[in-house]
């Protein structure tokens, strides 16, 4: 995970499917939470099992305009995307640009999808000699 104890982190809420997706950071685990008729939260169920490679320090979460779950997660120092029953899990991105990858968020630029992802830049800047690349990141997307 993320190398300290950090639950629960990004959630998004799925209105159609009424569901809460949540990343658990320390654990590199997505989950589903069902959202009950009466608002209460249903029982918690383990949409990707610990997958360290890719969703170590799992921080960020956002859905995309394809449907599909996108992760920032600043220990693997990837974004990834799932799909929502959790069965499609694809690193997109990893390493520079990247620099502990936080936040993330769709949005149009020029009428085209874009991805926005925000630097931490946790890693490198504890690494001796490190060369730390906080800022904000663009992505077209198909």
């Amino acid at each position: 995970g993320g190398g300290f104890p950090i639950g629960v982190n990004g959630i998004v809420y799925d209105r159609a499917g009424m569901n809460v997706y949540a990343v658990n950071t320390d654990r590199a685990t997505v989950l589903r939470i069902p959202v009950m008729a009466d608002g209460s939260a249903g029982t918690p169920a383990v949409l990707v099992a610990q997958d360290c490679a890719r969703l170590g320090g799992a921080d960020g979460l956002t859905r995309g305009p394809d449907g599909a779950l996108y992760v920032a997660s600043n220990a693997a120092n990837s974004i990834t995307r799932l799909s929502t029953d959790g069965m499609n899990v694809t690193a997109l991105e990893s390493g520079a640009p990247l620099d502990s990858p936080a936040s993330l968020v769709f949005g149009a630029v020029g009428g085209r999808s874009t991805l926005f992802i925000t630097n931490a830049a946790f890693t490198s800047a504890s690494t001796p000699g490190g060369m730390p690349r906080p800022g904000l990141l663009a992505r077209p997307t198909p």
